[in-house]
């Protein structure tokens, strides 16, 4: 039954797409037999490998894994005894050198797919494909290493599948002695033709008839070319006739011909027997290799349909009727006409997270799509059907997000079912299926049921789809369902377990939108249809005077919901266009701070080393003077011709002078002090000056705004910034003594309905360093982005990364990052002193 269900389904369409994406010949049996499972771990199996197989796409490129012709067969077929051609044996070759190339996934290093079809040796790069593949890794690992039987068929039979001479020494002894007896035998030939008795010629050509040399002797001169007969023409005008000249040359170069055909065959058997003891490790690595190219299939298919990994709901194995939700899905089939639609059905979390004695959101397990003919309904639930179907076969799917249960079964009715041979009418056929689904399906299935109640009496068949999907609701079956009546579409807005979906024509041309809306059940089209047909307006009022005034509140009902929809879509996609306005200002005033504290710093080192060179210039006259002086003292002593009161005051002098020279060097070296740029990194408690209508700057942002509001519980307050209103951690605003103007109190009054973003931007860093001794690469890159985002945030203009020396790997992915990185302007070895290249200095945009 699971096959008719997948054909309902256009499943099939499916299974070829995927097949054009294998590449190994033998694998391909595996994507025509592509089904579904309804195991959860085998689904998540499947998945880990396709994901797997993607990355490896993503990050290395593709492998090549092309062989278009099986040889199983001549292999099982060698294993039993038999002899292979050299067409044969070439194909096996090409097989082999495939698997060989699929086995070096395990052990070539992958900085580039030419490094597998090379096979180059392994290097510490190659340890990226464990993390980036492991379990592609370990298929690749018990792939037979086969190259000795690739290497014998490949110095034995050339490119065209013939024995080369090289072979075996005796075959090319023979095939040398062959060549010179087939000049012999020629040659006397080609004397005969040319001799007077050419005249008995038909024509003077040498032919073969039974592996013999003869030549075309006309029948009425036979007598003149004495020899052996061996054919004659139709006509019997000519007969072939083989020279007694020639037998001995012809004979010497059969039986060296035959002898080379033995060596020849001896050659293809053994061949043969190196493929045949080698047939069971050969199936075992294209099996291998053909598990490998189908993962790397599925991965091909992800990335053409732009798929994605589904998640699983909360709950155990992702099932018991939890919620099936897809956002922006897209039809596999339909290509970039695929209208996107987004969908969800299922159980929902209680408003307290499912604390005791707090009130659960209704269930909503049936979704009921209604709407014109042509509008999408049935691809819609197509859709779901199709992508449940890929996720239970580890294929991505082709969605922006999608969380999807792994459901236990898969009923569909779809189509028309009736058979005239076996006296069945569309109606009987849906109705048998129905039952059967209602005597299968559980919780933890999925059922989609096209146009439910329809090809009947409308009133009896709107009941009867209502009494079916009200069995559905209350064994909680998720289930989409189709339908045109519209008294069912009412029965699912009233029914607790059912929610309402539809589909839309262009209220102007009345074209098919496709487009799917949550929520609204779908509106009746055939009036205005009609009208836009043409139909007089005279038929179409009494048409509507025939229609029951339920019905046309009904109508109006639904249109006032969808003009209310149209107004909150429209509102949030203000929101959404005042929200990006705000993430740009943001961005800007961040910028804006970054090339402030850039420049601030500049000024701050421009002044330092305007003080260093006057603290040296002024220390340097200062040791002129006093050595100068020393050296007057000195001369003064020596010559002892003065006065010893006025040597006595000169000192005095000296010492006076070295007293005024040591304070004055004790005042420039305090100048010397280095400038430290504020930091916030230690502003971390909640100021107690916050309160409402006061200006605050955000740290982080580099903007003031005014308080609005002041939660002291929690820790937040409302700001205004324009017309914006953030809410943000206490902790991230400073009281500014910046008087709010009257025109910034007016906004703030005047804008109740700003837009309203919560923000957090997180503590504050305590450390200009990050250290990331220890860790494994791939933890490595993501704390370094991480902090170096965090670093710009809090308007940092250097930071030191430190990674050690070890084997230099931690240090080389580290500065591959930092070159790639848009706002990291430059960076360097630390010096000497500070760990030199065991880190590295960062300095930021």
């Amino acid at each position: 039954m699971i096959e008719e269900t997948l054909g309902l389904l256009d499943w099939p369409v499916i299974r070829a797409d995927l097949a054009r994406q294998v590449r190994y010949g033998p694998a391909r049996h595996r994507a025509s037999s592509l089904a579904p499972s309804f195991d959860p771990d085998t689904v998540a199996a499947l998945h880990d490998e396709t994901a797997q197989g993607r990355l490896l796409l993503d990050e290395v490129g593709d492998l090549d894994l092309t062989l278009a012709a099986d040889p199983a067969q001549a292999v099982g077929r060698a294993a039993l005894g038999g002899v292979l051609s050299g067409e044969e044996l070439l194909d096996v070759a090409a097989a082999i050198a495939v698997q060989f190339r699929a086995a070096r996934l395990g052990s070539a290093s992958l900085t580039s797919p030419a490094s597998l079809a090379a096979g180059s040796v392994r290097s510490s790069r190659s340890l990226r494909t464990e993390t980036l593949a492991p379990k592609l890794v370990t298929m690749a690992g018990r792939i037979p290493d086969l190259s000795d039987v690739e290497s014998n068929i490949r110095r034995a039979i050339d490119d065209r599948g013939e024995v080369m001479d090289s072979a075996t020494p005796a075959l090319r002894r023979l095939r040398s002695s062959v060549r010179n007896a087939y000049e012999h035998v020629t040659s006397a030939l080609g004397k005969i033709v040319r001799s007077d008795l050419q005249s008995a010629l038909q024509e003077q050509v040498i032919s073969m008839r039974g592996d013999r040399f003869v030549l075309q002797v006309r029948s009425d001169l036979r007598h003149r070319v004495p020899g052996i007969v061996h054919d004659a023409s139709n006509t019997g005008a000519t007969v072939y006739v083989e020279p007694l000249a020639t037998v001995d040359l012809g004979n010497s170069w059969r039986e060296l011909s035959l002898e080379e055909e033995r060596e020849t065959a001896r050659v293809l058997a053994d061949l043969s027997e190196k493929v045949g003891l080698a047939g069971e490790a050969y199936m075992l690595g294209s099996e291998l290799t053909g598990e490998i190219d189908f993962v790397l299939a599925r991965a091909r298919y992800g990335i053409r349909t732009r798929g994605v990994t589904p998640q699983l709901p909360e709950g155990p194995n992702g099932s018991n009727g939890q919620t099936l939700r897809l956002v922006a899905a897209r039809h596999p089939l339909l290509g970039k006409d695929a209208v996107p639609l987004s969908i969800e059905i299922g159980r929902h979390k209680t408003t307290s997270d499912d604390q005791p004695g707090t009130s659960a959101l209704p269930d909503s397990s049936v979704l009921v799509i209604t709407g014109p003919n042509t509008g999408g309904k049935t691809v819609a639930m197509k859709t779901v059907g199709l992508l449940v179907a890929m996720n239970q076969s580890g294929l991505q799917v082709p969605t922006d997000e999608a969380v999807l249960p792994i459901f236990d079964g898969l009923y569909v009715d779809v189509g028309d079912h009736q058979s005239i041979e076996g006296s069945v009418s569309t109606f009987s056929s849906h109705i048998r299926r129905v039952i059967g689904i209602l005597d299968n399906a559980g919780p933890d299935s999925l059922v989609l049921l096209d146009e439910l109640g329809a090809s009947t009496d409308p009133e009896e068949g709107a009941a009867l789809a209502r009494a079916v999907l009200d069995r559905l609701a209350d064994r909680r079956v998720p289930t989409i369902v189709t339908t045109h009546h519209r008294s069912v579409a009412a029965h699912a807005e009233a029914t607790v377990g059912m929610e309402n979906a539809s589909v839309d024509l262009d209220p102007d041309t009345l074209a098919p939108t496709y487009r799917l809306t949550m929520g609204i059940p779908g509106r009746s089209y055939a009036m205005s249809v009609a009208a836009g047909l043409g139909m007089p307006r005279d038929v179409l009022d009494a048409a509507g005077s025939y229609i029951d005034a339920k019905s046309a509140q009904y109508e109006e009902s639904i249109e006032e919901l969808r003009r209310e929809r149209a107004a909150v879509d429209l509102k949030l996609a203000e929101a959404e266009v005042a929200t990006e306005s705000a993430e740009r200002a943001r961005v800007e005033l961040e910028a804006q701070r970054a090339a402030f504290n850039a420049r601030k710093n500049e000024m701050v080192e421009a002044m330092h080393g305007e003080l260093v060179a006057r603290h040296n210039d002024l220390t340097s006259r200062l040791k002129r003077a006093e050595a100068a002086l020393s050296w007057n003292i000195g001369n003064v002593v020596a010559a002892d011709s003065i006065d010893r009161s006025v040597l006595d005051s000169v000192k005095d002098d000296l010492a006076t002078a070295k007293t005024e020279i040591t304070e004055l060097h004790e005042e420039e070296s305090a100048k010397l002090e280095p400038v430290v740029p504020d930091s916030s990194a230690s502003e971390s408690l909640i100021p107690t000056t916050i309160e409402k209508g006061v200006l605050v700057e955000v740290r982080g942002l580099g903007a003031t705004g005014t308080v609005q509001a002041v939660d002291a519980e929690i820790g937040e307050a409302e700001v205004l910034m324009g017309s914006v209103r953030l809410r943000l951690e206490l902790s991230r605003l400073v009281p500014t003594a910046q008087v709010p103007t009257a025109q910034g109190r007016a906004r703030g009054n005047a804008e109740p309905g700003a837009l309203m973003v919560s923000a957090s931007l997180g503590p504050a860093l305590g450390t200009t360093e990050l250290d990331l001794r220890g860790m494994r690469a791939e933890a490595a890159q993501l704390e370094v982005e991480v902090f170096l985002d965090r670093a710009i945030r809090d308007g940092l203009s250097s930071v030191r990364i430190i990674h050690g020396r070890a084997t230099g790997v931690l240090r080389q992915v580290v500065r591959e990052q930092l070159a790639r990185h848009s706002l990291v302007t430059e960076y360097a070895p630390e010096k000497p002193g500070r760990g030199g290249d065991g880190a590295t200095r960062v300095e930021l945009a």
